[in-house]
């Protein structure tokens, strides 16, 4: 894709840019130098008394190639320049405030573009570190904010492989069996690991006579739920079923809860397929964790009552 990534990611910040007075991107009668927005390091720029440069320093990724997958990284670097008004401390002092607003800008913008933690962008990670590149000691003082963008993701050799990241893990309704459901379904959206294993059990019995190579019956089945997540507000805040602190509640026959969970998980082929696993289970475990180095975090541990269901759209 080369350079057109820098092109679409000026193009990205320029429509959504909405800073106002002097930082407007539009000139008018009341504003001479709006802010000029470039991609790749054109002689040009250094024209624009307010300026932001996209360039792409991977021209298209850095890649590092395992068996079944590859390791990509996209690198950006994203300027602020806004030249100094006049030369005295007053214009300085306002012009370090409006290059701090449009970095605040640019990192805004950013994040609708490239974020993790609601499956923009397409990336696993992403990396924003900020540098002063200051030009103070010329006659012409420039305030040069840049911005080091590095977003990382995993490519599967093939585009039918799923992905964990950008999946959700929901609690189903209709599925469920309690007495206090919510009315709709609910998204856990902080989960970052969710495991599962289901299986009939294999009873050996040994026969006399037989060299003890045991005759294998049939058992009945098993299996186990594990879930992390990080301690959000709104998943221990409510007052029905789906509250994580109430999903391994008892029900008046003092039976537990049987709670349905749809896990989902995206591959990369066009359209998108979704592989969704419906999984009935009873919690037997709520494990919280207070680090002083870490979040919150909390676990769920779960008998699978019955196989998971299994469907790919």
């Amino acid at each position: 894709m080369g350079d057109s990534e820098a092109d679409t990611l000026r193009d990205s910040l320029e429509s959504a840019w909405d800073l106002t007075g002097a930082l407007v991107k539009t000139e008018s009668a009341t504003v001479q130098n709006p802010v000029k927005f470039f991609a790749h390091s054109l002689v040009k720029h250094t024209e624009a008394k307010r300026a932001v440069i996209v360039r792409k320093l991977t021209p298209i990724a850095t890649t590092q190639n395992h068996t079944e997958f590859r390791e990509e990284t996209n690198v950006y670097e994203i300027t602020c320049r806004y030249t100094v008004d006049a030369m005295n401390e007053t214009a300085f002092d306002l012009s370090v405030q409006r290059v701090e607003d449009m970095c605040n800008e640019v990192e805004r913008i950013v994040k609708t573009v490239y974020e993790p933690q609601s499956g923009t962008g397409g990336f696993f990670t992403t990396n924003l570190s900020w540098r002063n590149d200051d030009e103070i000691a010329k006659q012409t003082q420039v305030l040069v904010r840049t911005l080091t963008l590095t977003n990382k993701k995993l490519v599967s050799s093939s585009d039918e492989v799923f992905q964990g990241f950008d999946g959700v893990l929901q609690y189903d309704t209709s599925a469920s069996e309690g007495e206090n459901k919510p009315a709709g379904d609910y998204t856990y959206t902080s989960v970052y690991r969710v495991r599962t294993t289901g299986g009939f059990n294999v009873i050996k019995e040994p026969v006399h006579g037989n060299s003890k190579i045991p005759k294998r019956f049939t058992g009945s089945f098993s299996g186990l739920f594990e879930c992390d997540l990080y301690a959000k507000k709104s998943d221990i805040n409510g007052t029905t079923d789906e509250d994580l602190t109430k999903l391994g509640d008892l029900r008046s026959n003092g039976e537990l809860n049987e709670v349905v969970f749809l896990k989902t998980a995206k591959n990369t082929e066009s359209p998108v397929l979704t592989l969704t696993e419906s999984i009935k289970v009873q919690i037997i475990d709520f494990t919280r964790l207070y680090d002083d180095h870490g979040l919150v975090e909390f676990r769920l541990i779960g008998d699978i009552v019955e196989q998971s269901t299994f469907t790919v759209a």
